[in-house]
Formats: structure tokens, sequence, C-alpha cells
């Protein structure tokens, strides 16, 4: 109670303290402008009455809204006279005005000049006006100014009661004295203020503890503080009984709320355990339902907690499933691969990664080992080929293995950080002689071409079977590249990419007749030129897998009409150029009847996702018309025939545009440099910027911005 006493009365102090020190140091600045006002000077005073009457405004212009002073004087030792916010009278006439406070002249001029140096206990004088009004004289001499000729001397009258007045909100007695403890102040002036014996216990406080006193027969609490900036006493005197009488309220205030508060949470509890025992009984018959019995037990929280643990135990079965069937999970993970029902890598690796499989390179393709054992007799495991191929993966080739239909081969599916064919052959060759060493086993591989684009891991299965097929020519124990074939039949050459560019851009305009003859042409080129049943299988593939990624592009409904088309197994297992022929054109006829039926959505829905791709990447540096023909999966050429077909202009304009309206809006709204704004939209040469927004705006940027600040031109 007594540092809470004591800490509460020290606060208060320190608060008039702070109020009292702060309006002083707003008289010091006043008094410093007035030197410094060329308006005040001993000539501008003396030089005419209408001068004199510009300096009284200006000071009475300084006290304007200051509560705390009453007036403002400057005397003007070289003229004998001084000039306040109201008067321009002689040092007499002043002392007349101020007759009680023992300031006659002759004391006046004693005080003036004693006051060199800035110090507010010797310079504070108590005088009573001819109104009675009490009020404290504040001197705030000139120290910049040795010399004592046309010396002047700004002093402050206060009222007593302005300061009395920010007593007046704290309890008890406060008073304030200054370093001659000479009383400045006080909330009550009480005769005890000025006994001797008052004054002599006053010097004997321990300013560190809370002290009392008695004075008639009365016990007080007593604190005080210095002020460091006027030396002032800042003293407080607070009746013991009214102390311990707020104490006593907030003690019995306090006992009293948690009686209150102890009263009301017993019936809040009271009231939630009722609320919540139905619940708990409901919980438990549903319990008992997911147990399938009922449990004779009065305490539901165990029937919980049994059924938490039935739970736990079902869930840690699952678990166990889930890793004994891991192998199957990979495997339909991995075939959906294959099958091409993955939109990227990335969602392939979302499903996956619970079970630990990933891909984390950017080249792919498709290998199938077919192996025989030294002993005729002897049928190999699978699942230990797999774990061989699987283990000690490289950083540069990574890949995963599933079984084939065929017993006696075993699909692995790899992304190399490169499409380097002697890198992948390298990693092949231990491969095999891993199989040999461990299992002894002869493994004759075929291997796709190696794509950046995991849409065409389909056709890579479709490599990977033919090249393996081609092993009754190569001969067992051997690598077989898909490569190798189509160079030896000259297929790279021959192979129709314009024909399928084209219907790419014939699916994308909606064109029904064209799309036919295009089909046609396709499929009369596989006949007509009697190319290789693989050959026609990897065309078949590149015909299905353009038409299906272009309409899924143009119009996402198509995807729900593709899920009976033949995937890549089923293409694999073709024998027959005619039946490759007629899947061909059944889904031919498929999507010309869907784009008849829905004409207008197959235009609106492609260039709307063009333009929102531009609008979104068009301030990256690094655009380019190839990466948006790259991630929407069409040529460069076809994208942007298109482009210019709907909007009426190429996309390397619309991006000019995009870009300058952009630099227009930053050149008027921020004030940043040039080469900021220019990485920003994402230019990189700035002449070549500035000849482009010359001859779209018809100004330099420099110019326009110019031109805008003026107010010439709206943003």
């Amino acid at each position: 109670m007594e540092s809470e006493v004591r800490k509460n009365n020290i606060n208060a102090l320190k608060h008039i303290q702070q109020n009292i020190d702060t309006c002083f140091g707003e008289l010091d600045t006043i008094a410093y402008q007035i030197y410094t006002n060329p308006k005040l000077t001993t000539y501008m005073i003396s030089d005419n009455i209408l001068n004199t009457r510009i300096g009284i405004k200006e000071l009475k212009n300084y006290i304007i809204g200051n509560k705390f002073v009453d007036e403002v004087f400057v005397y003007y030792s070289s003229l004998d006279r001084l000039c306040s916010s109201s008067h321009y009278i002689t040092v007499p006439e002043f002392a007349n005005i101020h007759r009680n406070a023992n300031l006659d002249p002759e004391r006046f001029y004693q005080v003036i000049n004693s006051a060199d140096e800035k110090n507010i206990v010797t310079s504070i004088y108590k005088t009573q006006h001819i109104d009675g009004k009490k009020q404290i004289v504040y001197i705030v001499p000139d120290t910049t100014y040795k010399s004592n000729i046309n010396k002047r001397t700004v002093f402050f009258l206060i009222s007593e009661k302005s300061i009395s007045g920010i007593l007046k909100y704290y309890k008890g007695n406060t008073v304030i004295y200054d370093n001659n403890m000479q009383i400045v102040a006080a909330l009550s002036y009480d005769e005890y203020l000025y006994s001797d014996d008052f004054q002599f216990m006053l010097k004997s406080i321990d300013s560190t503890k809370l002290s009392t006193i008695e004075i008639n027969q009365t016990r007080y609490f007593i604190s005080y503080i210095k002020s460091p900036t006027t030396k002032w006493t800042y003293l407080t005197l607070l009746p013991e009984d009214i102390a311990m009488k707020e104490v006593m309220t907030v003690k019995f205030t306090f006992i009293n709320v948690q009686i209150i508060l102890i009263i009301i949470m017993s019936i809040v509890v009271l009231y939630i355990m009722r609320l919540n025992y139905n619940p708990i009984r409901q919980l438990k018959s549903f319990a008992e339902s997911k147990l399938g019995k009922t449990i004779d037990c009065n305490n539901e929280i165990e029937v919980v907690r049994m059924t938490i643990d039935h739970m736990s135990k079902t869930h840690e079965e699952l678990s166990t499933k889930i890793t004994s069937n891991k192998s199957a999970i990979k495997e339909f993970l991995l075939l959906n691969l294959l099958k091409g029902n993955y939109e990227n890598i990335t969602q392939f690796n979302d499903k996956a990664r619970d079970i630990g499989i990933s891909f984390t390179s950017s080249y792919f393709g498709v290998a199938i080992i077919s192996f025989t054992h030294i002993d005729k007799h002897q049928y190999p495991d699978s699942s230990k080929i797999i774990y061989l191929l699987e283990e000690n993966i490289s950083n540069e080739i990574q890949g995963y293995g599933k079984d084939n239909i065929d017993n006696d081969k075993v699909i692995f599916v790899f992304s190399a950080s490169s499409n380097d064919t002697r890198l992948v052959k390298e990693f092949f060759s231990i491969k095999q002689r891993l199989l040999l060493g461990h299992l002894g086993l002869q493994a004759t591989i075929g291997i796709s071409n190696i794509y950046k684009d995991t849409g065409n891991i389909g056709k890579s299965f479709i490599e990977a079977s033919i090249a393996i097929d081609y092993r009754l020519i190569k001969g067992i124990d051997r690598i077989i590249f898909f490569g190798e074939i189509e160079n030896q039949y000259s297929l790279i050459n021959n192979y129709p990419v314009d024909e399928l560019n084209i219907l790419e851009m014939f699916i994308i305009e909606g064109d029904i007749n064209k799309i036919n003859n295009s089909i046609h042409k396709l499929i009369n080129l596989i006949k007509e030129t009697e190319m290789p049943l693989f050959a026609a299988r990897c065309l078949c593939f590149d015909i299905i897998n353009k038409i299906l990624k272009t309409m899924c592009l143009i119009n996402r409904e198509f995807i729900s009409l593709t899920k009976d088309y033949p995937d890549v197994m089923a293409l694999a297992q073709f024998e027959t150029v005619e039946e490759l022929g007629e899947i061909v054109n059944r889904i031919s006829l498929d999507i010309c009847k869907h784009i008849k039926e829905n004409r207008e959505k197959h235009k609106e829905y492609l260039i709307d996702r063009l333009i929102a791709y531009i609008k979104e990447n068009y301030s990256d540096n690094q655009f380019s018309i190839q990466r948006m023909a790259d991630y929407f999966g069409m040529s460069q050429s076809n994208i942007g025939h298109y482009f210019k077909q709907a909007t009426g202009q190429t996309i390397s304009e619309y991006v000019n545009f995009l870009r300058i309206e952009k630099a227009k809006l930053l050149l008027t709204t921020k004030d940043w440099p040039l080469q900021e704004i220019i990485t920003h939209i994402g230019y990189c040469d700035t002449s070549s910027f500035v000849r482009k927004f010359k001859k779209m705006v018809g100004t330099t940027p420099g110019t326009f911005r110019k031109i805008y600040e003026t107010g010439k031109i709206s943003p």
C-alpha cells in the first residue's frame, strides 16, 4: 500500500512538473522570437509612435491564445522604457501599477540588471496588481547580447491562478516552492505551510520514501520531487484517512467483485455442464453405433475413449494396408501418366509424393526392358528387377518402373537433366550389368526419344514399344534407341510436322471442312506411302494428341468427351493401318460435331485465355511469343495467326500497347526515374523504349511527364 500511495503521489507531481516546465519552455521560445524580431529592436521602438504601436501589436500576437501568461514586457535600457502587449510605459509607471509588490524603480533596476544569465529561480518575483491579482514575474535575459548598450530584457507576468489551476485536479494539498523555499503557488494556503517547524521538517524528508507527518492532529502522507529545469520543489500532502479510504474501498470492491465472479462462474459452469450433457449422451450413442454394440457403462467419456481407441487401431490397420499396397498405387499413377491423364508433371508429383516418388528433372522418356534368364526354366521376379532399376538413382537421371502386360517386360518412366542420349545409354548400360550380375538376367532395352513436354510421355511409350520390338532384328542384350530406327527409315525428313501444325490452326479457327480435309490427308499419307506400322502408330498418336490438346485448350467442356478415345496402351496393340485410320476418323467426326454445336464458345474461350495471359505477363522482360506458345501447347505461327485474326493486331503490337499505357500511367503518378519505369513494364533497352514511346504517343517520355505536370494533358 505504501508503495502504491507513493507511486501515485510521485506520478501526480511529475505530471504537474512537466506541465509547468512545458509552459515555461514555451515562454523561452517566445522570448527568443522577440529578441530576433526586427520590429522590436530598440531603434524601431524609438523611431516613432507608429513603430511603437506596431511593436505593441507584435507582442500581443505572441501571447494570444496562451492562457498561462498574462502579459509580456520588453525593457529597453537605453530608452529606460517598457513596451508591453498593451502599453508603452516608463519604469515608475510600471512600479505604480504593481506598487504592492515591493518592486519600486530602484528594486526594478536591481532585478533587471542582475538577470545576466537565465536563472528561473532568481528571475521570479511575486507582484500584486492594483486590481488585487497576484502575479509572478518571469525574466528571460538576452544571454547572447553582451553589451549594455541598447540592451533589452524580456519578462512575463504570470497569474498565480494559472499555476494553481494546474494543481486543482489532484487530491490533498499540493505546494510549489522556489529554490529559496518560498511558496510560488499552492492548492490551499494553510497556516502550517509558513511555520518554521514545517520548513525544518521539509529539510529532513527523504524523497525516495513515503513519509508521514502529523499536522494539527492530522496525519499526512508527504512526497516531493524537484524539477531539474526550474529548480522548483513540488510537494503533496495527502491525509492518511483519505489515502486509506481509497485503498480500503478498492480492497472491498475487489473482494466483492471476486465473490460475484465466483458465483457467476459457478452458475455458468453448472449451466454449461447441464447444457452439454445431452450432446455427451448423443456422442455416446454415436460411439456405440460405430462400435456396433451397446456398452454397459455409465461413464460417457470412457465410451468415447474406447471409440477413439478403436478408430485409432482402424486407422493404423488402414495405413498398414496402404503401405502394403504402395506398389499398386505406384502402378496406377504411372499408368495414368503414360495415358496422359495429368496436365503437367507437378500434378503427378502432388499425387505421388505421399508414396515417396516424384520427378524433378525437365526431360522425359520411356524405356521398356525385356529380359530372359540364363536358366531358361527360371521365371524372373519383376519386383526385383524394378528395385534394381530404381536404386542408386543419379542426379542426372531418375525413374520408376511398373509391370507391363507382357510378363517378360518392365516399363521404366524416367526423367533426365538433358536430352543427351549418351548419358541415357550410360545409365541403362549400368542397369544391364546390375541385372545380369544380381539376377542372371540378359536385358534388352528399348528407349524412346527424349522430350521436354510431359504431354509426349504417351508417345514415348509407343516409341519404346517399337524399339523393343526391334530386338528381333537387333538381337537381345542390346540397348535400342527409337531414334536409330527413325533415322534408318528416314522418318524425320518425311514426318508431316507442317501438316500437324496446319491441323492445329484449322481446329483453332473452327473450320469443319478444313479440319476434315486435313485429317483425311494425313490418313491417306499413312495408307499411300506404305508407312511402316510403328511409324503409323506414332503419327496416329500425334494426330489424336494434337486434336485433343487443341480442343481442350480452346474449350474445357470437350475434356468430358475424350474418355472413350484410345490411350497409348490401346494404340500400341493395333496391328493394321486400317484400324488406326478408323479411330482417327471417329475422333474427327466427334470434334466437328462439337465445334458445330459450340461455335461461339469455341471462338471466345481461347482468345479470352490468350489476352488474360498477356495482361498477366507483359511486364516480364522474359516475355516472348515462343514462351506463350509453349504455355498453350501451340506452335508460334499458329498462335500468332489466330491472335491477329481474332483481335486485328499482332501479339507484339498488343504487348507494346499495354507497356506504353502502363508507362504513361507511371510517368504521371510516380516520381520514379525513367530506367525504373522501363524495367517495371518489361523493357530492357532504354533507347528502344523511347523510340516506341515517341512513335505511339508523339513525344518522348520526359516531355510527356513535363506536359502532364503543367496540366495541359490528363493521364
